[in-house]
């Protein structure tokens, strides 16, 4: 984690320092992601990194992937102009084909090929020179960028030049609908990060204040060519770029667009970009001298489908993981809801709970049918009935404390019948769903967390020439397995200490004064009141019930 908030997260490109805390940005909007935090202890690394306060680590209580969150809905559709690069994802996750609508207006925007640079360098004096002369003849400039960053950098080089102009990113976020308002007037220059590439309508001639003066605006606008957008570099995916683009020209409004590139961009840098930088040394072109070629612009394009392609697989690859836990979670999730409600019943449970209780005093049988470990038994029974082993010693055998196992057997159930008799069905109900609803968010938080492990792991399976998602499938079964006998055992051994049993034993003692366990603790409990989840614990901690049951710090 340490290196990871070092090297792979910079400010100002995957994060911002807003009033002393880490704030995330969003790669594709530009926009801070409030409230979102990274998980595992990276959140801390990057706020140790930046000297800042470290807040407390997240708690993960439930996980879905986007796709698996669509899939929830019983009907899926919709509308966006830049669906058709990701017709492919589109079917093979969702099943929808993607249909493409004619425009309402003939497009008049003009697309240039884009023009390459040998390094940043150049490219950014080469934009800044041409936003110069571009604002002189009263064009209105949209300037894209991929990052908070490069949009300050590329800021301080057009404040040197005297262009005056405005900056829309995550930083200056409360000001984006004035910006964007003025963003369609004559001569108005704003660099934006991809918060204006998506879903923003620049009107052209901006937001005069009478309906003739906008009127005129427009029209200079329009006769100046339309809005100019200049893309400083290439997104890894064409629809980032197709969206920048598509503030341009809209509604058969005259456009411009171009991208400028340089060869220290990270898409070239990763298809082939020192290649075309040796061959420009080999030429021995100059560096402040741009190639505008179309096959380049093709072969940066194809760069990008190569990496969507890649990017897809990662999500792909993401849900068909997910789809293993997405199975998880509608069972997991049935049975909460079910809690929610007050729909479990004794009846449903009542062979479950007798099976689990009857197993763990089974393991403590030998071969001969012999019970080893006596005094075990009678600290188990007294602890699971909420009774003083004592009395449960006195039940099972007149003897001095000789039983046998159908003894044991015969007294388990008994005490199980006699709960069922003693308290009603609704009270029963509201006691198995409230110990559900507690051991499910106990032991599934702890199962997500051992899931996403394996899951960061499971790549190394494929070392040993076995499918890693085969592998994932076995063991997150064999996992998810495990925790539902967590859980029901969890609420077969805790559910009768909602109840006072002594009434009904062979002994002195009183249904109002239960002891129990070792502690000899006495404890008041009051058949005639349920006790309400805001109410006193009874075991005497002070604390509220639903904050103490079931905690170690409680003594029921």
């Amino acid at each position: 984690n340490a290196l990871k908030a070092e090297f792979l997260f910079k400010r100002d490109q995957e994060y911002v320092l807003n009033q002393q805390q880490v704030i995330l940005v969003d790669e594709f909007t530009g926009r801070l992601m409030q409230g979102r935090r990274l998980s595992d202890g990276l959140h801390q690394a990057i706020e140790a990194k930046e000297n800042v306060k470290i807040l407390s680590e997240s708690v993960t209580f439930a996980t879905i992937t986007l796709q698996n969150f669509f899939r929830m809905y019983p009907k899926l559709s919709g509308m966006t102009g830049t669906a058709l690069t990701e017709a492919e994802e589109f079917y093979k996750i969702y099943k929808l084909e993607v249909v493409e609508i004619p425009t309402n207006a003939e497009i008049k925007r003009k697309d240039v090929s884009d023009l390459i640079f040998k390094n940043e360098k150049s490219k950014f004096s080469h934009i800044v020179e041409r936003v110069s002369e571009l604002q002189k003849e009263g064009s209105p400039i949209l300037i894209g960028t991929t990052s908070i960053e490069k949009s300050e950098t590329l800021s301080k080089l057009l404040r040197k030049k005297n262009v005056s102009h405005n900056v829309l990113n995550a930083k200056h976020h409360e000001k984006e609908a004035e910006i964007i308002a003025e963003a369609g007037r004559p001569g108005f220059v704003t660099v934006a990060t991809n918060m204006a590439g998506r879903g923003t309508d620049i009107v052209l001639g901006g937001s005069e204040k009478t309906l003739e003066d906008w009127g005129q605006a427009h029209k200079n606008v329009v006769n100046s060519g339309g809005l100019r957008v200049i893309g400083t570099e290439r997104h890894e995916s064409r629809r980032i770029d197709n969206q920048l683009r598509g503030r341009s020209g809209r509604q058969g409004d005259p456009g411009f667009t171009q991208f400028y590139i340089s060869l220290d961009d990270d898409l070239m840098r990763r298809f082939g970009g020192d290649r075309i930088k040796s061959l420009m040394d080999l030429v021995g072109m100059e560096e402040d001298v741009p190639i505008e070629n179309k096959m380049l612009t093709r072969a940066v394009e194809n760069a990008q489908s190569k990496v969507e392609g890649f990017n897809f697989e990662i999500r792909k690859a993401l849900v068909e993981y997910d789809d293993v836990m997405n199975k998880q979670r509608e069972i997991i999730y049935d049975i909460r809801n079910k809690s929610l409600k007050m729909e479990h019943n004794f009846k449903e449970w009542e062979l479950e709970i007798k099976e689990n209780i009857h197993d763990i005093f089974n393991s403590y049988v030998d071969e001969k049918n012999e019970i080893l470990d006596k005094s075990r038994v009678l600290e188990d029974l007294g602890r699971i009935f909420n009774i003083n082993p004592n009395d449960v010693s006195k039940n099972l055998s007149k003897l001095d404390g000789n039983f046998s196992r159908d003894e044991v057997s015969e007294f388990i159930d008994n005490r199980i019948d006699f709960f069922e008799k003693e308290n009603n069905e609704q009270e029963i109900s509201e006691w198995i769903s409230s110990l559900f609803l507690r051991f499910i968010d106990l032991h599934w938080v702890e199962h997500l967390t051992t899931m996403d492990n394996m899951r960061q792991g499971i790549g190394l399976q494929a070392a040993g020439q076995r499918d890693p998602l085969l592998q994932y499938k076995k063991a997150g079964f064999d996992m998810f397995e495990g925790l539902l006998i967590r859980i029901k055992k969890d609420v077969s051994f805790n559910i009768f200490r909602f109840s006072s049993l002594n009434a009904g034993l062979n002994n002195n003692s009183s249904p109002q004064n239960v002891t129990r366990g070792n502690s000899m603790k006495k404890i008041r409990l009051k058949n005639d009141k349920k006790i309400g989840r805001n109410d006193p614990c009874p075991c005497g901690s002070g604390l509220k019930y639903k904050k103490c049951f079931g905690t170690p710090k409680c003594s029921l």
